[in-house]
Parts: C-alpha cells; structure tokens; sequence
C-alpha cells in the first residue's frame, strides 16, 4: 500500500478567501497513493468543487475546526471503510483524523496528524496516551511532527509496539544545512525532517521525501528544494512524504 502525507501550507484559511492550488490535486493523482493525506488543510473557497472533486478515485474525509487547520484523508474506493474518528480538543490539541479500513483482508487504522508549533511536547504526549489506549492490531500514522524524527525516536515516550520511522538521512554534524534528506526548510535555510511514520503491526519498505512538486510549471514558489518556500501562503512548503506498506 503506498500512502503519502503532505503539507500544503493552507494557515488556517485565516481571511476566508483562500484558494489550494489546483495542481496539488494533480500530483496527487501522479503518484497514485492508495492513501493521501494531507496536513495544514483548511476548506478553502475552492477545496470541494476543485480540490476534492478531482480527487474522483478517492472516498475524501475531512477533519472539523472551522478556526484552524484540519486533515483531509482521501482513499481508494476500492478500499472497505471500517470507521471515520476524531478526537475532542479537550483530548488532543494537535489536528487529528483517523480512518479504520480493511485492506488485503487486514484491519489497518489510519492517522493524520499535525503537531502544531506551541506546546508540542503535551501534544506528543496526549498522541502517544491516546495510541497506548487503541485496541488495534495494525496502526501507522502519517503526519508533520514539528520535530525530527531522529529526537522522537530518542525522546519521545510510545507504548509498547510503537516505533518511529523517517527517511534515513546524512548530516555533517553540526552543520544543519548538510542534511541530505529533508522535509522542510526554515527561513534561516535550515531543514529538518519533521515528517514522518509511528507505526505498529506494518512494515514500511520504503520511506521517501519526494520534491518533485516542484517542477510542476503552476507552481509558483521557490524551484529550489534546499531553500525556504514559505513566503507564499497557499502553497505547499513541504516535501511530500511517500511510505510504502507492507504486511
């Protein structure tokens, strides 16, 4: 099962007037994924009649604060939908959204998630409470942590069965900019890799940042994967994230 996560950088649709881009939906549809999801979503003026509506292979879920950023899960319809879930602010404070599937005849939860900027270590830690609590054989949660997954994997408590998977890359320590896999790019240019899996029962084989957005000629933001794309609300500014399942 291929599944991708993806930042489009949407800021909380904070005048009403926004737009996504309507290329997200394109290469989107290039990859493929049997699951997308997609992180710093809001319902913009356009994200149903155009955003969604050429996502036409997909069944499209969406999370629910009218104030902020949500999740948008789209998946195959060939695929059996179990359970749609969200959790009350009052449980987790980071955007949410679970779906429950059956895939190859294997019950699988599905996470979308964004920890966002302030106070994420409670919300690591209400993430981390509330997957002890799941009675679930199979989990993998996509989603931009706001931290490197190489800190999560050594400082962030999971329960037991839980690990930590990012795309492997190399540094030349302590030279920040020398990383050779990255998913974002801040506005001093240095990158992190604050994407990433937390998954229990499932293999993943291979876990990619994929750029290639870039080259796409509608989008109009920085071309150049190693600097800041931040200076244009609505587009996305980070790396898609590609994670490939197996059983």
């Amino acid at each position: 099962m291929k599944i991708i996560e993806w930042n489009i950088n949407q800021r909380s649709n904070w005048n009403a007037k926004g737009s996504i881009p309507v290329w997200v939906s394109d290469e989107i549809n290039k990859l493929k994924p049997e699951v997308a999801i997609i992180t710093e979503f809001s319902k913009t003026l356009n994200w149903l009649n155009e955003f969604a509506y050429k996502l036409n292979e997909y069944n499209v879920f969406t999370s629910t604060n009218p104030e902020g950023n949500e999740i948008l899960i789209a998946v195959k319809k060939e695929i059996k939908i179990i359970a749609i879930k969200e959790l009350p602010f009052q449980q987790l404070t980071a955007n949410f959204l679970q779906v429950n599937v059956e895939h190859q005849g294997k019950p699988l939860t599905i996470i979308g998630v964004r920890i966002r900027i302030d106070d994420k270590i409670n919300q690591l830690n209400q993430l981390s409470a509330y997957l002890g609590s799941l009675d679930a054989e199979n989990v993998i949660v996509l989603g931009d942590f706001n931290v490197w997954h190489t800190w999560a994997d050594k400082n962030w408590s999971l329960p037991q069965d839980y690990k930590v998977e990012g795309p492997k890359f190399r540094m030349n320590y302590p030279d920040w900019k020398s990383l050779t896999k990255w998913s974002f790019v801040f506005n001093d240019n240095n990158k992190g890799p604050i994407d990433f899996t937390v998954t229990k029962g499932v293999t993943i084989n291979n876990l990619d940042y994929l750029w290639s957005f870039l080259e796409n000629k509608k989008y109009t933001g920085c071309k150049d994967a190693d600097k800041y794309k931040g200076d244009e609300s609505g587009s996305p500014d980070h790396a898609i994230l590609l994670a490939e399942l197996t059983w």
